[in-house]
C-alpha cells in the first residue's frame, strides 16, 4: 500500500495522553481527551509484529533524513 491514498475519513494522531486496558481492549485517548481507539487486545497481539516492524522501518527512513539534513547544515556553516 506504499505511496497510495485510501479515501476514507481519517484521523491523525500525534500523539496520546492516556493508555489503558480493560476487559479485554487497548484504550489510547487523544486529541484533548475528546476522542478515543479501542482495540481488541488477541487482534492487537497478533498485529504487533507488523506493527513494530513497520515502525521500525519508518523510524530508520526517518533517522536516516534527520542526518542527512544534519550533515548538510553543518556542512553549509
Amino acid at each position: 500500500m506504499e505511496n497510495k491514498r485510501i479515501l476514507r475519513k481519517t484521523d491523525y494522531i500525534h500523539e496520546t495522553h492516556t493508555l489503558y486496558a480493560d476487559n479485554g481492549e487497548l484504550y489510547m485517548i487523544y486529541d484533548d481527551n475528546d476522542k478515543q481507539l479501542v482495540f481488541n487486545i488477541d487482534a492487537l497481539y497478533r498485529d504487533l509484529p507488523s506493527i513494530i516492524r513497520l515502525c521500525v522501518e519508518e523510524k530508520k527512513k526517518h533517522d536516516k533524513f534527520l542526518a542527512n539534513e544534519l550533515q548538510n547544515t553543518l556542512k553549509d556553516l
